[in-house]
């Protein structure tokens, strides 16, 4: 099974520094979100390529970008659901 990694770093507001780690295999892909190598709340950002592709054809968006926003968008706003 392919799986694939990496990390996105970002800023937020308050000046405290995030990461958005993804991992991907062949139907899907993750997103969470860490702060000094802890992760900063329960979610994982989810969605399946099979999803991206029906997102793209019917809004012209990009699934991932909005994943990664809505991610920051909930360390902006300390959604932590701990």
């Amino acid at each position: 099974m392919y799986r694939d990694h990496g990390s996105i770093l970002f800023t937020a507001s308050d000046g405290r520094e995030y990461e958005i780690r993804h991992t991907s295999n062949s139907s899907r892909v993750e997103l969470r979100v860490f702060k000094k190598n802890m992760r900063v709340n329960r979610f994982c950002y989810t969605a399946t390529f099979q999803i991206a592709d029906e997102f793209a054809l019917a809004t012209g968006g990009n699934v991932i970008d909005q994943l990664i926003r809505r991610a920051k968008s909930d360390v902006e706003h300390d959604i932590r659901l701990n």
